[in-house]
Parts: C-alpha cells; sequence; structure tokens
C-alpha cells in the first residue's frame, strides 16, 4: 500500500479500497472528495496527474439509480449530482457498482467499485485554502458572479486575500486556465485605474496584457478567458466570477473561531457564502462587530435566506443587551433589504446556526451591508437617503485624486 497522505496537503491520494479511503480521511478530518463544480474537477484531475497518478480515482460520490444524477450522492452531504456532474455518456450505471471514478487523463467520471484496489482523493474541511498554489500565492476561484466592489470585501475576508494581481505572463496563463466552464467568458481581476494603472492589493505594477482595441469604459478590469487579454470596464457594470489571491505563507484566521471586525463601510457574508457551495462547518455561533466612525451604525441584508434552524440576532452593544432584532425563516421577509438602524455606532451580529440534522436541500447564507445613516465619503457605501461628499470636506480635496460614487438601489429605478 502507497501513501502520500500529509497533513498539509489539502487533497491527497492513497492506494486502498473504499473502506481503508472512508477511514483514513475520517482520521484526517475529511472524507472522500466531493466535486461541485467544474473548476474543482478541473483542478482534482490536474492535481490527480501532477502526482504521477493515471489510474481511476475514487471520489466521495455514492449512486443509488442508473443514468440519474440526482440519485447520486455527496460524501459531503451538500446534495445531489443534478446541479453539477461529468459523467461520461450512459452513467451512472448502479449495476456495475454504486460507487464513482474520476479518469484523470479526461476528467471524466464512471460507475465502478471503489472495494477494488483503486486511488483516491481523500477532502479535508480545510479544502479551499490553497487548493490552487502558483509561485508563492494562493488563489481562489469566484464561479458565482459578483460585483468588482462586493469580491473585494469577499477577497479580504478569505485569508486577508485581495483581487488578483498578475505580474507574469506565466501566472496570467495560469489564471486563464483555471476557469474551464464555457459559460465563464471572463473574469474581474484587480487591475484599477486613477491617474495610472494600479493593482488593488498595492502590489508592483509589472506586468500587463491589455485589449488595445477594447473602448476605455470605466476604472476597473476584467480578463478575457478566451485569449487572456485585460478589458477596462465600469466597476459597477454587471457582476462576473473573479480570483482571490494570497501569500501561501500567510496565516489564514479561520471564520467564526473569533469575532470577525469591520470598520466604517462594506461587506459582511455568513461563513462559506463566498464558496458558493460550501456548506459552513465550524464553530457557532459566529460574532460580527460592526463600527462605524460617527452618527448611528446601519446594516442592510441584501441577500437573506435562513433554514429552520439558524437565526441572526442584532445588538447595539458588545453585551448581552436586549437584541433591537432577531432574524429567523419565519420573519426574514420582513427584513430583506430594509436598513435596521442600531441607536449607537455599532452593530453586534450573532449568527447561530444550524448544527445538526440540518436541511441540505438549498442553499442558505446571507450577505450585509452595513455603514452609517449620515450619507457617505469618499470609498463609503450609501445606504439609505442621504449625501455623498468630496474627500476632505469642508476641506479642500487632495490633488491627483481619483473617486468614484456607486448609487445603488433594491428597486427598479
Amino acid at each position: 500500500m502507497v501513501s502520500l497522505w500529509s497533513t498539509t496537503n489539502l487533497l491527497t491520494i492513497a492506494r486502498s479500497n473504499r473502506e481503508f479511503f472512508q477511514s483514513g480521511c475520517a482520521s484526517l478530518g475529511g472524507k472522500l472528495v466531493s466535486i461541485h463544480t467544474a473548476i474543482d474537477n478541473n483542478a482534482i484531475a490536474k492535481y490527480a496527474t501532477g502526482q504521477g497518478n493515471s489510474e481511476a480515482i475514487c471520489i466521495g460520490l455514492t449512486c443509488y439509480k442508473d443514468n440519474d444524477p440526482a440519485n447520486c450522492l455527496w460524501a459531503d452531504q451538500l446534495g445531489n449530482a443534478s446541479r453539477y456532474n461529468n459523467f461520461q455518456p450512459g452513467y451512472p450505471q448502479f449495476n456495475n457498482g454504486s460507487s464513482v471514478y474520476m479518469t484523470p487523463s479526461t476528467g471524466k467520471w464512471v460507475s465502478g467499485n471503489c472495494d477494488n484496489l483503486l486511488n483516491a482523493i481523500c477532502e479535508t474541511d480545510m479544502i479551499g485554502e490553497c487548493s490552487y498554489k502558483f509561485g508563492d500565492n494562493c488563489y481562489y476561484p469566484l464561479a458565482v458572479p459578483f460585483h468588482h466592489y462586493e469580491e473585494l470585501n469577499i477577497c479580504e475576508q478569505m485569508c486577508s486575500g485581495s483581487l488578483v494581481s498578475i505580474h507574469s505572463p506565466e501566472e496570467n496563463e495560469y489564471i486563464r486556465g483555471l476557469f474551464i466552464d464555457p459559460s465563464i467568458t471572463s473574469i474581474n481581476i484587480g487591475a484599477m485605474l486613477s491617474r495610472e494603472n494600479y493593482w488593488s492589493d498595492g502590489t508592483t505594477w509589472d506586468y500587463e496584457n491589455f485589449n488595445h482595441s477594447s473602448i476605455h469604459d470605466g476604472r476597473c478590469y476584467s480578463m478575457s478567458i478566451n485569449d487572456g487579454k485585460w478589458n477596462s470596464i465600469n466597476c459597477s457594470s454587471f457582476p462576473a466570477p473573479t480570483i482571490c489571491k494570497w501569500k501561501a505563507s500567510s496565516e489564514c484566521r479561520k471564520t467564526c473561531t473569533e469575532p470577525i471586525y469591520r470598520e466604517k463601510t462594506g461587506y459582511i457574508y455568513s461563513p462559506g457564502y463566498y464558496y458558493y457551495f460550501t456548506k459552513y462547518r465550524g464553530i457557532s455561533p459566529c460574532y460580527y462587530v460592526l463600527h462605524v466612525p460617527s452618527d448611528s451604525a446601519v446594516i442592510w441584508f441584501r441577500s437573506l435566506n435562513l433554514d429552520s434552524k439558524s437565526s441572526i440576532e442584532l445588538y447595539s452593544d458588545t453585551g448581552n443587551s436586549t437584541p433591537i432584532a432577531v432574524i429567523t425563516q419565519g420573519n426574514q421577509n420582513y427584513y430583506y433589504n430594509t436598513p435596521l438602524t442600531s441607536p449607537s455606532q455599532l452593530i453586534k451580529l450573532v449568527y447561530n446556526q444550524c448544527e445538526s440534522n440540518c436541511d441540505l436541500s438549498a442553499f442558505y447564507g446571507w450577505k450585509a451591508q452595513f455603514g452609517t445613516n449620515y450619507g457617505a465619503k469618499c470609498g463609503e457605501i450609501l445606504y439609505t437617503t442621504g449625501v455623498i461628499s468630496s474627500q476632505n470636506y469642508p476641506n479642500n480635496y487632495p490633488n491627483n485624486y481619483g473617486c468614484s460614487y456607486y448609487f445603488q438601489n433594491a428597486g427598479e429605478k
């Protein structure tokens, strides 16, 4: 038996049978790998090939009916394979075995019997922290479209990362290759324009790959997946996928092991929200402390879908006072897109999430904006009726300083 398991690897390979896979993965705090997107499937196939493995790979999918992915269940208990699968035509075939394995050279899945000696990929709960590595950096593709300003906040919550910066033709090609879903034609990147081009993560501008035939349309940039060229876009244009990037040496704070603090304005998300298919597995409740510099703090739930065993409590201080609101599945429609104002400059949000016998048939989570009710300055977000002002107002604004203002409404106009 050959084992390549390592406690530092997120995806690991061993040669044995299914019973050993399950017990061995469990000993690492994980399970046989589950695959919910084409990006993950491509990365896992590449990982297996990179380990010098060309034989079949047992994955964490079990099927109970012929030709029906909806009757194939994932080991991570996040539903069935109807939303995404990569079966060979004519599969699954229950008569061939309830297990499913992948051929690394093609990434295709077929039915079989993992009780035979095969290789397997084990996934720990840490998958996603550095699943994609190039040089000294980690990358995480966000296949779900978000607006550019949302992605800045999402990436910051992922190991204090940033929207991807690109510093060589090789890195540009690596990033382009992470997206193989034909429906994804472009992604947002961290390149921005003020008086000159710069990267939002503050790294040196030492490489560029502009499409010079495109129309200059704004202060942000996207990459075409077709040819890797960069195009100017309006920062508030249609949402698009992106990639978050951070140093591999960074020590990632595990969401919810300690309170999350945020200042001024921005977004916060339920754990796992930005991973799309990933159900949060960790400590509950989760604490968020939001503080604004003056006036009263305001929070606005832009996305809100709680299961029957979860709730959100909002407080105006960090103590155990009476909550200003308690949100449940029963009253969440009332609080959706409704600004909630704290009598103080602080909001403490306590997210109590379902921990056992949870409903896994749908995606549950929330996204919230926070800020103040006095208006917005440069770099802040206006949530309710208010005013906007230039940088340093009422004093003179600084020289050579660019500032964009975005107006967003939950209604039609």
